[in-house]
């Protein structure tokens, strides 16, 4: 255990720093897949309903808001009834 600790808290090999620098770098190059396609008419227009229809929203998906934001309502979702003992 005493060396495992010095490898890994006390840095016994030197490493710390490249993996600091690789993680910073991952992190400097992040971007959102989703926002750059909301942000690019162009990629955004390929998600469309139909293909053969693009125009045409699709009938069984319906929104609503919640939260403030728009979201998919769940349509024909099984409701539970609970019974009465009598």
């Amino acid at each position: 255990m005493d060396r495992l600790r010095a490898v890994v808290i006390d840095d016994a090999l030197g490493l710390n720093a490249d993996f600091e620098a690789t993680v910073a770098r991952h992190v400097d190059g992040y971007g959102c897949e989703w926002k750059g396609v909301l942000d690019d008419p162009d990629k955004l227009s390929r998600f469309v309903s139909f293909v053969n229809a693009p125009g045409a929203p699709d009938p069984t998906v319906d929104f609503g808001e919640k939260n403030g934001r728009k979201v998919p309502v769940l349509l024909g979702t099984p409701t539970l009834s609970t019974r009465k003992d009598s």
